[in-house]
């Protein structure tokens, strides 16, 4: 694009090209001058949108506005309508749509935050609320249509999974609230699904690991082994998804940090030094994976050109799809099964420490969990070796306890 001193004589002198040329006004950035190829001047002011494109990252593309034709609009006009002319009003003007104010939250809200919760809200309006809204201007959406399409969540996927697509509409629409001191968002508190208290809210759902401690020694003899030997044995059969599973159990750590491990954070030595992410508040650091797990992670094939341990089934990134890797193993297990998720795996990981003597300080610091107040601040030991001790006592105790040979596990104190 030439930029070129703009005249009034010099506008007049421009001849008629065989091709669309612009012209870029030096003395005042942002104006253009397009010549049509019949020889017709427009003037248009140029700014830069910001979208997200399919690869998760931002892209920046020019658009441009249009101020109207020379002569008719004179060059001094054009410099005052340039000078007036506001970007964000021209962008908030293309807000029209669910979708269009929603991608722009993303952009600019999320993505700008670095919000770690960023994969899972592009996941719900992607799979429950494009569907049904994708193409209707945000402004006509009404609180009894978002009723209905919470109830429907509801129904199909639970309460908690209702409220949580709430929490993203209420923000998708408070972005835009933000931009229309017209708009009011439709959403009230009255309107959450899950009416239960927080201690209601509470999960206590472990699975099975009865125990008789007797004689006065650490001895753990299993009544009923039941619903371990049953997990374990349903994660053997369902591929890479029950690879997962079984790290859950045996490190204790977040579904995100299993499922996001890269192949460069396991060391020689079989050291796993823990991605810390932005605005995270604390996670377990570097433990030594006991020999169960390393074996695990021994029989994962490697993707070319993907980093993780669990790659995406397309692309470049790791496997989101925990729907589905819950499915996977719920179908191999016995019918008698009681209700678990995925998050419960990591209770019993802290449960089981309990039981075999971990204290609660090292217990702690393996889940990854913020200290709080002057200990937090004073205390920098990163406890490597405890953390690796309890898990490397942790994946014996289970490995002991899935085994069917195995029903007494002799510990040391």
């Amino acid at each position: 694009m030439p930029k070129i001193r703009l005249t009034e004589a010099a506008i007049a002198q421009l001849e008629p090209s065989a091709k669309k040329l612009e012209y870029s006004d030096d003395k005042m950035p942002g104006l253009l001058l397009r010549h049509n190829p019949g020889g017709r001047l427009t003037w248009a002011a140029l700014y830069y949108l910001k979208r997200l494109g399919p690869d998760g990252k931002l892209q920046t593309i020019p658009t441009t506005k249009r101020l109207g034709r020379w002569p008719n609009v004179p060059l001094k006009e054009a410099w005052a309508l340039a000078k007036k002319f506001d970007p964000h009003a021209a962008t908030r003007k293309e807000l029209e749509t669910f979708e269009q104010v929603a991608e722009a939250w993303l952009r600019d809200h999320v993505q700008e935050k670095r919000l770690r919760s960023r994969d899972s809200l592009v996941r719900q309006l992607h799979r429950y609320i494009y569907p049904q809204w994708r193409s209707r201007p945000i402004t006509q959406l009404r609180r009894m249509e978002v009723n209905e399409l919470l109830d429907r969540i509801k129904a199909q996927h639970g309460r908690v999974m209702a409220d949580a697509v709430m929490s993203t509409i209420r923000g998708v629409m408070t972005f835009y609230e933000g931009l229309d001191e017209d708009y009011r968002v439709p959403i009230v508190k009255s309107m959450k699904r899950d009416k239960r208290s927080g201690a209601e809210k509470a999960r206590t759902r472990t699975l099975d690991h009865d125990e008789i401690i007797s004689n006065g020694s650490v001895r753990l003899e299993y009544r009923d082994r039941g619903e371990l030997v049953a997990f374990w044995n349903a994660c053997g059969e369902a591929g890479s998804y029950g690879v997962i599973a079984k790290l859950l159990l045996l490190t204790g750590q977040r579904l995100t940090k299993v499922a996001r491990m890269r192949w460069e954070e396991v060391d020689a030595d079989g050291v796993w030094t823990i991605r810390t992410e932005h605005r995270e508040k604390g996670n377990a650091g570097r433990v030594q994976l006991p020999p169960l797990a390393l074996d695990l992670l021994a029989g994962l094939p490697r993707v070319e050109n993907n980093p993780h341990v669990f790659p995406a089934a397309r692309g470049y990134g790791p496997v989101f799809s925990f729907g589905e890797l819950k499915q996977a193993i719920d179908a191999r297990l016995p019918s008698t099964m009681r209700p678990w998720v995925l998050h419960d795996l990591r209770r019993t990981a802290r449960s089981l420490l309990a039981r075999l003597g971990t204290s609660d300080a090292i217990a702690e610091r393996v889940l990854g969990h913020q200290l709080q107040g002057v200990l937090a601040t004073y205390n920098r030991h990163d406890y490597f070796a405890e953390k690796s001790e309890a898990l490397a006592q942790l994946a014996d105790l289970v490995e002991r306890t899935v085994d069917p040979g195995a029903n007494v596990v002799p510990l040391r104190r």
